[in-house]
């Protein structure tokens, strides 16, 4: 899969779905640090990358090409990034990816909910 990794998740994330085989922008580690949410959905979407954030409120009705899918991790704060990383790999290799695309996921500990992203257009 194409994934865009928002900066408020760990690199090690991005680290460990690249060695699984996946396709990964860190907009920590390229020009688009810093960037707005909007300007990151844009690039998503373009690029047919699913975006992988902590951010809930990253959805940005309207704004067109959508990304592919949206993952929001809603993890301890306590966690490490390294338990944030294994977390995720674990729960995205779990889901086929036709569970993902088109919809926003949201994952915890012990619960995934999902919802089609053109509830949100």
């Amino acid at each position: 899969m194409r994934f865009l990794i928002d900066e408020g998740l760990p690199r090690s994330l991005g680290v460990a779905l690249a060695q699984d085989g996946h396709d990964v922008t860190a907009v920590a580690d390229s020009s688009f640090r810093g960037a707005t949410d909007a300007a990151l959905w844009l690039l998503a979407g373009a690029q047919q990358r699913v975006i992988l954030t902590r951010d809930r409120g990253f959805v940005h009705p309207g704004l067109t090409p959508a990304p592919a899918a949206i993952v929001v991790f809603r993890v301890p704060d306590l966690w490490t990034g390294a338990d944030i990383a294994a977390f995720g790999v674990r729960t995205l290799g779990s889901l086929p990816p036709a569970e993902l695309l088109g919809y926003v996921t949201v994952l915890e500990r012990g619960r995934t909910r999902r919802r089609p992203l053109v509830h949100f257009a």
